[in-house]
């Protein structure tokens, strides 16, 4: 079974999977692949993935499948004792100016923050962009710059803060497949197991 995760959301489903879902099916030959969006729906659609963990905003393409899985809410992200950490809600314009950590522009979320400061006619200061979860969280918790994350990971990290954006960017979360693709047992059993998780329910 070969599935393909963004780091955000591999950080909450992988766990689950390798304890639970791999132990309960012990002959299960198990790939994970970790990237951003693009790179994971080409890979879906070159058939080098049997299904993807999709964040969107929009109807997925003609030839694939999506179940919806629920929505995570995306906040900007600052160390505890960050200069922003006092407000409730964050603008655009209160970034400007702000170091910022993002992911690479392969990942959805990226998109729809770059989107979100374009509207309100803000360039975002970005110091870095990467393709690791870990750096990310590294460089907020440090202090040197704030970066955004689903509310649910800050949450979990001490060292962390969660703003609510003034206008709030949401992620659907679907798990997606090729209409044309061949659902074996394995891929059945997973998705039985990963809607019975409710692991993105709000």
């Amino acid at each position: 079974l070969r599935l393909g995760v963004p780091p955000m959301i591999g950080s909450l489903v992988l766990p689950g999977i390798y304890n639970t879902f791999a132990k309960n099916n012990p002959d299960l030959l198990l790939e994970i692949s970790e990237n951003g969006s693009t790179e994971l729906s080409r890979r879906l659609s070159e058939g080098f993935l049997d299904m993807i963990f999709l964040p969107h905003n929009k109807p997925v393409e003609k030839n694939l499948v999506s179940e919806k899985l629920g929505t995570l809410e995306i906040a900007c992200c600052v160390a505890k004792g960050h200069p922003l950490q006092k407000k409730e809600e964050i603008k655009a314009s209160d970034l400007r100016g702000v170091p910022l950590v993002l992911y690479k522009n392969s990942f959805y979320q990226t998109e729809e923050i770059k989107r979100w400061f374009s509207a309100f006619g803000v360039k975002p200061n970005i110091l870095l962009q990467t393709e690791q979860l870990s750096t990310i969280e590294i460089i907020i918790s440090s202090g040197t710059a704030a970066g955004f994350l689903f509310r649910r990971l800050i949450e979990r990290n001490a060292g962390l803060h969660a703003i609510t954006l003034k206008e709030p960017i949401y992620a659907e979360v679907s798990l997606v497949r090729k209409k044309d693709a061949h659902s074996f047992n394995y891929m059945k059993a997973f998705r039985e197991y990963i809607n019975t998780t409710k692991i993105f329910e709000r």
